[in-house]
């Protein structure tokens, strides 16, 4: 039979919903080779049962371990066109499939990152069974299992993994997976942290040490109820008078200035200004006019010299980033020193931003608490602390596509630059 004459039985075996028995390589050949007609060529792919489909293309949503990694021989086409067309078919197929997934994993991440580890191991279930298993879900059991209960239940978890009757290959990824989980949870090791209450304060604040060979630094952490400089000059306040720090150090997100840097960019602020300190005048044309009156403060020049070499060594950004264990980050990590910006409220309007860059063009980003941070440190009661720091971290740009799809890597990098800058870098005799 010619391979014209199979198309046409097979055409017609699909118009009349007869069976189709043609064997499953000639199946494939005559649709990704001989087709021109890629209607006809989908219409007869929808047609075909789940055992001819996967054999044809491979299984593209298992359903267990056994099955992660069977394929079929999807053979490559040197026509670049139709082998787009063929893999957008399968985009097509899958396309709620799909959507659902990448909802359900950003909440998964999200869910890890606050702690709440049986919310996310019930919505990695959930995809497994709805959708489909994968060496994603695989390597976010193990993280949940390392953080929620450690090496033990990471050991445990990987046993209920492996098993003989998976591919090899499934088997291989598990065991990396375990112990790169276990390698890298080791880094967020802070010993000892206990939370507690002063009388006659409703702050709760965590009390722990970060660790290093024979180096130990004793931390106070908190964080303030609402945003604001006022909120964080409180919490400044109440932290200097009860512990008396050497260094308050603020981390966590802020906006940052799109041509400046990538999204999780560590932002040092070398100035802290209040970005809305001046007066609003009428002009000559009935509209209201603002003009700026920054009062700044510098950061101390020993921290900054500090901070200058990390930022042209590079020490420490690749192996915070390595070490992000939730969605890939495509962008390098990096580091920059200059004037930030604080605000009353959260800026979305490209204009507002630019009004105030207009004024200060060596700005690197804007919050809206590191100014009330610097300020109570520099005008508290004695013995103030050494120096006050804000380590913030790009979670957006300031404008109309501002969102929180990077604000948990945006807090990782600030916290854990903090973490390593402390331990490696910061002198506490100056």
């Amino acid at each position: 039979m010619s391979e014209r004459a199979k198309r046409r039985k097979l055409e017609r075996d699909v118009k009349y919903k007869k069976k189709i028995n043609i064997p499953v390589q000639e199946i494939l050949f005559n649709l990704k080779y001989s087709y021109e007609d890629e209607h006809k060529q989908f219409k007869i792919l929808d047609s075909l049962d789940d055992k001819q489909f996967f054999s044809i293309n491979g299984n593209p949503l298992p359903k267990s371990y056994a099955q992660l990694g069977e394929s079929g021989h999807t053979y490559t086409h040197n026509d670049f066109i139709k082998e787009i067309k063929w893999y957008t078919y399968n985009l097509k197929k899958n396309f709620n499939k799909i959507n659902a997934f990448l909802k359900l994993e950003d909440d998964v991440y999200s869910n890890i990152l606050l702690g709440n580890y049986d919310t996310a191991k019930g919505i990695i279930e959930n995809i497994d069974k709805s959708i489909c298993v994968s060496h994603w879900s695989i390597e976010q059991s193990l993280i949940i299992a390392e953080y929620q209960n450690g090496f033990k239940k990471n050991k445990e978890t990987l046993a209920n993994i492996i098993s003989h009757d998976n591919q090899d290959l499934t088997n291989i990824f598990a065991k990396y997976q375990s112990v790169r989980v276990e390698k890298n949870l080791s880094f967020f090791t802070y010993e000892n942290w206990e939370s507690f209450r002063l009388t006659n304060d409703s702050t709760e604040y965590f009390r722990g040490n970060f660790t290093k060979e024979n180096v130990k630094i004793s931390v106070i952490a908190a964080s303030a109820p609402q945003m604001g400089m006022v909120a964080a000059s409180v919490l400044t306040n109440k932290l200097i008078n009860n512990f008396r720090p050497k260094f308050v150090v603020m981390t966590g997100i802020a906006g940052g200035v799109k041509g400046v840097g990538n999204f999780g960019d560590i932002l040092i602020s070398d100035i802290s200004f209040d970005g809305g300190s001046g007066k609003i005048k009428t002009s000559d044309t009935g509209e209201a006019e603002f003009l700026p009156d920054f009062k700044s403060i510098n950061l101390h020049a020993d921290l900054k010299e500090n901070l200058l070499s990390c930022m042209g060594s590079r020490e420490f950004l690749n192996e915070i980033k390595s070490k992000w264990i939730a969605k890939k980050i495509d962008t390098e990590l990096n580091i920059h020193i200059g004037p930030l910006a604080s605000g009353a409220s959260v800026v979305e309007n490209r204009e507002s931003l630019n009004t105030i860059k207009f004024h200060s063009r060596k700005l690197i980003g804007i919050d809206m608490e590191t100014y009330g941070v610097f300020y109570t440190c520099e005008n508290c009661s004695k013995p103030k602390p050494i120096a006050a720091m804000s380590i913030k971290s790009v979670s957006d740009y300031g404008d109309k596509e501002k969102n929180d799809d990077f604000q948990t890597y945006a807090a990782y990098t600030s916290a854990n630059f903090l973490y390593q800058f402390a331990l490696n870098r910061m002198d506490f005799e100056i």
